[in-house]
This record gives structure tokens, sequence and C-alpha cells, in this order.
């Protein structure tokens, strides 16, 4: 029925627009009525459509309130950054640069570029401390997580003016602007802090000190309903981490700057060292083993809830790379868009954070890297680089011809959906010829459409080029490797012998002393001593200096532990043994080390004795004349030896032969032992239950302690390396999608697949 009354066009366009939204979440509105949710959700619609109403005409808007009510409104709205015509121009400019290029990356091919590779974080944060104590003009840092407190350079005890946050606040003295974006997470889910990163970088420069303003912060994307009620996402992180420096020099790569990331080739699992606690190497909660616990409270970092007599680390393995060119220009392309998007988004009225143009994207381009010309803007507007680009060290660099691509969205940078990396990644792989190498953290893909939930095609690009190449008989591979739960989980709940006999006879606990150590190397900001042994640094800006009484304490408990331990070791306190000689005795393998106790006992406890000397290896820290731990143009050693020549020929069939071989014994070493799984004897939950060791059991020890000690050395003896199969077999007879199985495939994790 109607009512004869003309129709309001406004009223029109606005139910035409609530017809066609489409709600990420709009298959479960049906499970949510006559719920309290649903309540929640009409409250949520009818207070957006009352903030849709025109406001009062005011002069100045003076604060973010009407930009946080304007937010409700786009929940009518999920298109509202690409409906109004300007964005559709500037959309369709953004497209027609992606059409023209390979892979449909916003950025084209470069040549000439200088591209150096870093395997682990000893040398990429080693060469991204020198490139930061070179900046001049600018840094940008994207980061998932970031940890001020981070050291660069190892030791921290004699390294205290490379912590991270010492570099910067150094950097910002002199006159450097620094811009930072983090993933700020969904706190209930991840303990990685923005808000404390946030704070202790701001908290370097107060007002009044040199470097005030200098260093700006953003954390994306909000969380809250009440501010982004249409915007929020919890399925999706800003997961990349690059560096870019004056615009002539850029890190890219899988390393954040935060704790748990340093590590050297080898990998050590241990940090107790004879040589006393300013030799160790992770202080506080640097030291980590997420199999264990996850990172817990990280703005009280001095302290750790895992103790290093108790507990193994967990090694991370990573890699990442640095680039000199025109690639350069391109990746901070990517940080510019991406900070004008979140200040578009979050601080469009804040006075603290400009926008910011740049040289070759100006005048009618400024709107592909998403600068905005509001009536009234608040921040103003900067022009980078600060220097023109004519200064910079661009053109013929290197020689590699390289291009960036990325995986971007309206959620993370404002733009149409980009996935060059995906299509690259297809690309590359259905076109090899030889072999395919992939090393990832996670690896899940389909191999056809009709494989939903997971949409990613690379894997029919691996079944392309395998048929490809059946089809001329050509030799190929794919060779694949991810993490599978480790068989050395580091759960090591029994004391270590030796330390636990050195904090009976002491009277201090191991964990007084770790918290005390990290204190003493950490908990000030940069107290310690440097290499030249000079005096405490300065006092870290936000925090109280510890009472004299605490401090007398944490130096008591140090000096009781380490007399002891010089007392019945007969070493001079100052004596520097290598730990590679203190922990094997000069023994050349596991089999033939010494051992005081029993042969029980020992299978009891090897884990603290025999995985402790696994772990403590010989680590080159000062990488000073490391060409492989500096930027470019400092190339990479060859190091073309025995060992490298080995790996020249991938698709050799003596390197396959070793690389499976040792798989295979690794793999069976660890069944037998550990009851390491995933193993691919366990296909059913009840097999399962059977092969795990019973409860009570310490996690990762021996899982029959009535093998003689001798057989369980013989057999670690043979464990090389880390490779092992992953066990494809695993619970093969679950259906892991069934909904008692408690891995339930739902409307609500379909999405975390795409």
């Amino acid at each position: 029925m109607s009512s004869g009354a003309p129709e309001d066009p406004a009223a029109k366009k606005s139910h035409d627009v609530k017809g066609g939204f489409k709600h990420p979440f709009s298959r479960l509105r049906d499970k949510f009525e006559n719920t309290s949710l649903e309540d929640v959700k009409i409250s949520l619609i009818a207070i957006a459509q009352e903030a849709s109403r025109p406001p009062p005409l005011t002069p100045h808007p003076t604060n973010n309130s009407r930009h946080e009510l304007g937010k409700f409104a786009n929940l009518l709205n999920s298109n509202h950054r690409h409906d109004e015509e300007h964005e559709k121009a500037t959309d369709e400019k953004r497209t027609g640069i992606s059409e023209s290029h390979r892979f449909k990356s916003f950025a084209p091919e470069r040549f000439d570029n200088d591209v150096k590779w870093y395997v682990d974080g000893r040398d990429y944060y080693w060469a991204v401390s020198v490139a930061l104590e070179k900046a001049k003009e600018t840094i940008y840092i994207a980061d998932w997580w970031l940890s001020p407190e981070l050291f660069l350079r190892r030791p921290p005890y004699y390294n205290q003016e490379w912590r991270l946050d010492q570099i910067l606040k150094r950097k910002a003295e002199q006159g450097v602007k620094i811009y930072i974006i983090v993933y700020r997470e969904v706190e209930a889910a991840l303990t990685c802090n923005s808000e404390h990163t946030k704070k202790a970088l701001r908290d370097l420069c107060p007002e009044g000190s040199p470097g005030y303003g200098n260093i700006i912060l953003m954390r994306h994307p909000d969380h809250n309903v009440f501010e982004n009620a249409a915007d929020m996402t919890f399925y999706w992180a800003h997961h990349e981490k690059f560096i870019v420096i004056d615009y002539a020099i850029a890190f890219v790569g899988g390393l954040d700057l935060c704790f748990g990331r340093w590590d050297s080739h080898q990998h050590a699992l241990a940090d107790v060292h004879p040589a006393g606690v300013a030799e160790e190497i992770w202080p506080g909660q640097d030291f980590n083993n997420n199999r264990v616990m996850d990172f817990h409270n990280v703005d009280d970092w001095e302290q750790n809830q895992i103790s290093k007599a108790e507990y193994g680390r967990m090694p991370w393995h990573d890699t990442a790379m640095a680039v000199i060119g025109d690639c350069v220009i391109d990746i901070a392309e990517h940080f510019v868009l991406r900070w004008n998007f979140v200040k578009r988004d979050k601080y469009k009225r804040d006075k603290n954070y400009p926008w910011l143009i740049m040289e070759g994207r100006e005048g009618d381009n400024e709107d592909i890297i998403g600068v905005q010309r509001p009536n009234y803007p608040v921040g103003g507007y900067v022009k980078h680089p600060l220097t023109p680009l004519s200064t910079k060290k661009l053109g013929k660099q290197g020689t590699v011809n390289a291009q960036i691509v990325r995986s971007s969205d309206d959620w993370s940078s404002g733009i149409l959906t980009e996935h060059s990396i995906q299509n690259a990644y297809c690309e590359l792989i259905r076109n090899a010829e030889h072999y395919v190498y992939v090393e990832n953290q996670f690896f899940i893909t389909a191999t056809g459409e009709e494989q939903a939930p997971i949409k990613n095609q690379i894997g029919a690009a691996i079944v392309d080029a395998v048929l490809r190449a059946a089809k001329d008989a050509r030799k190929f591979r794919i060779i694949l490797v991810i993490p599978a739960i480790p068989g050395f989980a580091g759960d090591l709940r029994d004391d270590a012998a030796a330390v636990k006999k050195q904090e009976e006879e002491s009277g201090v606990s191991y964990q007084e002393v770790q918290k005390a150590e990290a204190h003493k190397i950490m908990g000030s900001g940069v107290d310690g001593q440097d290499k030249d042994g000079g005096v405490s640094g300065p006092q870290e800006p936000g925090r109280e200096p510890s009472n004299t009484a605490e401090q007398e304490r944490e130096t008591d408990a140090i000096r009781k532990f380490e007399a002891h331990r010089d007392e019945t070791s007969g070493r001079q306190p100052e004596s520097k043994d290598s730990v590679a000689k203190n922990a094997m005795l000069g023994q050349p393998s596991l089999a033939s080390e010494a051992w005081e106790g029993d042969d029980q006992e020992e299978a009891h406890l090897w884990i603290q004795e025999e995985l402790y000397v696994h772990g403590k290896l010989l680590i080159e820290l000062d990488a000073t004349n490391d060409p492989n731990a500096q930027p470019p143009p400092i190339k990479n050693d060859a190091q073309e030896d025995e060992h490298y020549k080995s790996v020249a020929d991938p698709l050799g069939d003596d390197l396959w032969n070793m690389w499976t071989q040792r798989a295979t014994q690794n793999t069976r070493v660890f069944r037998q032992l550990f009851h390491a799984d995933p193993d691919n004897c366990v296909k059913t939950f009840e097999e399962y239950e059977n092969y795990l060791p019973p409860k009570g059991h310490p996690a990762g020890h021996i899982f029959d302690t009535q093998r003689a000690a001798t057989e369980i050395r013989e057999q670690l003896d043979t464990v090389k390396g880390h490779l092992v199969w992953m066990p494809l077999d695993f619970l093969k007879d679950v259906d892991l999608a069934e909904k008692n199985a408690g891995m339930a495939v739902n409307q609500w994790t379909e999405s975390i697949y795409t």
C-alpha cells in the first residue's frame, strides 16, 4: 500500500545501497535471528542511519567525532571507498597501470638493481643496523610486530648502542624523519602488544627534547566496533616486513624487527653460558619457545616465564633481501600509499600525522598514492624524498632485473584487490623447466577451482608444471620444505643437572639469575657496559630507575651464582673458553662425550645434557668483517668450498640421495627415541593416543627410558641437520572437517583460506 507521498531521492538511494550491500558475514544472518546478536546488529544499523544524516553546518571540524560517526554510515555501503566518481576514476587509473605491467603489479619491471640476500637474523639484523646508522633523511618501517628493545647486534651486554630503540632515538635526534606502520593486533588472540611499541617509541623523544616529533607511528587496523564498525577485519593481518632508508636502499623479507627472530645458521637451542651471563645472546623475552609458551606481557620485556635452565629456545630460520636501485622507489610508493590510507582511515583529523606526497606522483597523479585534499586538511603535506630523486643512487646499480609484487586490498591500502604476488608465483611455477624449490612457513593451496573454501591456485600451477615435464619426459622436481612439529620440542621439564646442582649449592635459582641478568642487560634501556668498558648509558625515558636495594639483590644473585660456578670449575671469572670447547669437551661426537653418572640417569636427563651440547655451538657474533652481514653494494661471500659445491646442481643425484637419506634417518630416530608427532604411523586418533607418551611424561624426553644410554647416544649421533619427511599420512583416516573432529570448517573459518 502506498501513502501517495512523493518518493524521497535520498531515501531511494539509501534503499538501493542497502539492498546491494553484501556483508562478509551475510550467510550467518539467519543464525542471528531472535538472538541478542541480532539486537546488537539492529542497534548498530540504527546508529549508522542516524549518523548518516547531514550534521549541522560547522565552519571547522575540531575533532574526530564527525569522522567516526560517518564510519557508521559505511555499514550500509561496503564499497564506500570506490563508489564516488573521483574514486572510480582513481581505480581506473590504478587498474590501467597494473594491466600494463607483468603479473598485473602496480610496479613495472626494473632493470640493473643491486640485490643481496640474507639467511637468518644474525646477518640480516647486522646489515639493517649498518644501513640505519647511515640514514640522513627518512626511514620507513612496516612491520607485523616491532620490539623496540630488540638488539640488532649480539651479545647484547656489549652492544647496548645497537638496540633498535636506541638507534632510532639517535637518528631522530640527528633530524632523521622516521615513519612506522605496525599491525594492530586482535588482543584476544595475539600478544605482540603494538600499544607498547607505540608508547615506547613515542617516549624516546618527549616534547622539548631533541628529536621530538621525528618518530611517528601508526597502528592499523582498528578493532573497535564503535569507531570502525564497517571496516573491521579479524581474518587478515598486515604481515609484510620492509624498510626504506633515504630512498636509497630497501630491505624486504620474512624477518620482523621483533623478539624471537634473531638467530644464526647454527640455530643454537640453549643460552646458558659457562663464561657468564654477560655472554648470553637472548636476554629477557627474546629467549622464546612458542611450543611451550607464547610471548607474555611483552611490555615487561625483562622478565621471561621460560627458564633457560629448563627449556630450550625455538630456533627461527628465515630469509630477507636488500636492494639498491629503481625498485626502491616502488617499495617506497607502497609504503606511502599505505601511510596515506591509514591517515585517511584513522588519523584524518590528527595534526601529528601528515599526508605524504611523493616525487613522480604529484598533481593529477597524487590520488594513486592515496593523497586527499579535504576542505580542512589537518597535519599538512610533506613531499618525499626530502631531497630530489636526482640526488639518489638510482638507475644502473647492479645486474638484477626485478619487479615488486604484492598482495593488497581495500581494507589494507584502500585499493581494489591486487594479488600480483600470487600471479607471479603461479606463472613462474607453471613455466619452470627443471625444478621448483619452495621454503615457506605455511602452505595452503588448491589444485582446482572446485576445492572450496581454498581459493589460491598455486597448487594447480604445480600440477601443471609436473604434467608438462612428464609429457616432455624431462627430469623435474618439486621440493617443498615447510615446518613439521619439531622432534626437539624444547620442552625441558626437568632441571638441567649441572645447573640444578649449582642452584642447590649456591642457594640461588637460575630464574632469579636470569631475571637479574636480563635487567642488567636490558632493564634500564642501555645500562651495562660497552666494548671499551664504558659506564652505564642513560636511563630509558618512561622507566623509573631501580631502587638501590633491588639492584643490590640482583647483583648479589649473579655474584653468588657465578662465584660458585667459578669455584667448582676451576676457571677464573674472566676466562673466555669457547662455547664449543666447554660444551663438547673437545670430543668429536655425542657418542664419545664424557658423562658423569649412571646410564639410567643419563637416559632420563639426556635432554639437558646432549641437547644442550647439540645446541651449544661456537657462534661468530661479531659480523664487522663478514661480507654476508653487510648491506649492498658489498657482495655476499661465495664460499665455494666442497660443501657448497655439493649443492651446485639441485637436480644432481648425489645431492638428492644425500637429502632423502638424511630425511629418512632423522625421521626414524625421532620416531624411535621420542615418538615425535606428527608421524606417518599415526592414522587415527586412537593410534595417536597410543603413540603419545603417557600423561606426565616430560615433553621432549626419551620415550623409553629403559633403553641403554649407549644405544641412545649412537642413534642420536646419526642425526644430521634438521630435515625430516613431511608425514602426509598423519591422521589420514580421520575426516578433520567433521563436526566432532574438533577442526570443523564452517562459515566463520572458510574465509581464512582464500
